[in-house]
C-alpha cells in the first residue's frame, strides 16, 4: 500500500533554505510519506504528478519551509 500523497499548493513563498538561498514563488510541494517528491512554481511541475496528491493544502497566503522539523518550538530562535 502506498502511503498518502500531500500537495501544499501554490504557496506565496517556498523558501529552499538550502545554500543558495533559493526562493520560489507561487509554488508548490509534493509529498508522499516522509519524502518530497517535488517542489517549485506551481506552474513549471507537472500536472500528472501534481494529479497524483490524495489530499491538497491550499497554502496561499502563506510561506512554506519545507523540510524543517521542530520548527513549532524553534522558529523564534531562526527569527533572532
Amino acid at each position: 500500500m502506498n502511503p498518502p500523497t500531500l500537495l501544499i499548493k501554490d504557496a506565496d513563498c517556498i523558501a529552499t533554505m538550502d545554500d543558495q538561498g533559493t526562493e520560489w514563488r507561487q509554488a508548490s510541494v509534493l509529498i508522499r510519506g516522509p519524502e518530497i517528491l517535488a517542489a517549485g512554481p506551481t506552474n513549471a511541475l507537472p500536472a500528472a504528478l501534481l494529479a497524483q496528491a490524495t489530499q491538497t493544502i491550499d497554502a496561499r497566503g502563506h510561506v512554506v519551509i519545507p523540510g524543517l522539523v521542530n520548527t513549532h518550538h524553534h522558529m523564534f530562535q531562526s527569527l533572532t
